[in-house]
């Protein structure tokens, strides 16, 4: 069976959300309860089969750049030629400076408990050690191309301790990020941000899901971030276990729009302004950046798990509760 015959196959199945049930295909209920769409899958992979993550490059001004290969079989899709890669995306991120970047971050593709239940293959994102060199902090990232408007999901396991390692007033975690580009010159101007991040914080109770977007402005002769807009959830983080992680954003200068659910919880949903003058530079949906003080004043790892990544050009259509859709990788791929 060729890759493409793969593709559509696994793109039937993830329309057919109610049907798959019908004919035997064992999967746990999906919690989703994502708006009605009329958007078409552009992307999807379970990491599984003959993707890897290649030899780690380095770029020249310090940052290392691990690239993804590979068909996955279970969809159809390649990495990075069919994930959206865009102009010097499609590649892996580790913001270290120093050499061995193994020593403080990795990114791998590694055999787990999946969220249906089963043995899978996952993405495993691991910042293990404060690099030095590294002023604004380890992490590891997937950039990619930004449509001007998606949808994506994508099931993520958090530490088991999260609440313990998290339980400081100004420890952040980071898991997704828009950045803006900054202009001529490489000037701030036009530097904007979107964050998805949990934040610990007293006066909320604990651990929350955090939404913002800043950006850069001059004041008394410098470049400040100054907050656009923030939105704080109650609902709190999931440790330990797997769970359902959607984003929706559409780029509009007056009627954009942000929507972020857990688990079927919507923990953001803002409308407004989500763009400035100045293209975007990048966008990381799947991103491990903790702040140091998580793995820096009490030395630990500090990782996340990632499977099945879809991603659509808008909401999915549907008619209820979506069904996991994963295929059976066929035993032949040309």
């Amino acid at each position: 069976m060729n890759p493409m015959s793969i593709r559509s196959l696994f793109v039937l199945h993830a329309v057919c959300w109610l049907i798959i049930p019908a004919i035997g295909m064992a999967a746990a209920p999906d919690p989703s309860l994502a708006p009605a769409g009329n958007g078409h899958l552009l992307f999807a992979s379970g990491f599984e089969n003959d993707f890897r993550v290649d030899v780690v490059r380095h770029n020249g001004a310090g940052h290392w750049f691990p690239r993804p290969v590979g068909l996955d079989k279970s969809t159809g899709y390649r990495w990075p030629d069919d994930a959206l890669p865009g102009a010097g995306g499609g590649r892996f991120n580790l913001s270290v400076l120093s050499e061995n970047p193994e020593k403080y971050a990795t990114v791998t593709a590694e055999l787990t408990d999946g969220p249906h239940g089963t043995e899978t293959r996952a993405l495993r994102m691991r910042v293990i050690e404060d690099d030095p060199k590294t002023g604004s902090g380890t992490r590891v990232g997937y950039s990619q191309h930004v449509p001007e408007q998606m949808y994506s999901r994508y099931w993520l396991r958090l530490p088991a301790n999260l609440h313990e390692i998290m339980n400081r007033k100004g420890d952040w975690w980071l898991i997704s990020e828009w950045r803006g580009g900054r202009g001529k010159d490489n000037e701030h101007k036009g530097d904007h941000r979107l964050s998805i991040n949990m934040e610990y914080s007293e006066e909320n109770g604990g651990v929350t899901w955090l939404c913002h977007t800043q950006q850069r402005v001059q004041k008394d002769g410098q470049w400040k971030w100054v907050k656009l807009w923030e939105e704080v959830s109650a609902v709190r983080p999931v440790a330990g276990r797997w769970f359902l992680y959607e984003l929706y954003y559409r780029r509009h200068r007056t009627e954009g729009r942000v929507w972020i659910a857990m688990d079927g919880q919507v923990v953001c949903d803002y409308t407004g302004r989500t763009m400035t003058d100045q293209p975007l530079s990048g966008f990381e949906l799947m991103k491990c950046y903790p702040g140091r003080r998580l793995y820096k004043d009490k030395p630990q790892t500090v990782e996340q798990w990632i499977d099945d990544v879809q991603i659509w050009s808008d909401f999915p259509p549907r008619t209820g509760p979506i069904t996991p859709t994963r295929l059976p990788a066929p035993a032949e791929a040309e």
